[in-house]
């Protein structure tokens, strides 16, 4: 798994932000800059929800899927 994935799946999933911070070998800083968007992201579930029951996901199986 990419480390921008690892890491955006750690923070929806609620992880200790200085836990995923210190597994990307951030500093914490660093990691809510880059990050913040995805920490408390019960929004952010929802949406992929949304495209996941659309069926219109782009990532099947774990590959992009191009139409």
């Amino acid at each position: 798994m990419k480390s921008n994935t690892h890491a955006t799946v750690c923070l929806m999933n609620g992880l200790n932000l200085v836990y995923v911070a210190a597994q990307l070998g951030h500093s914490l800083v660093m990691l809510m800059k880059r990050y913040a968007g995805w920490i408390n992201s019960d929004k952010n579930k929802e949406e992929i929800a949304k495209l996941s029951k659309a069926n219109t996901h782009p990532f099947q199986n774990g590959k992009l899927r191009i139409n």
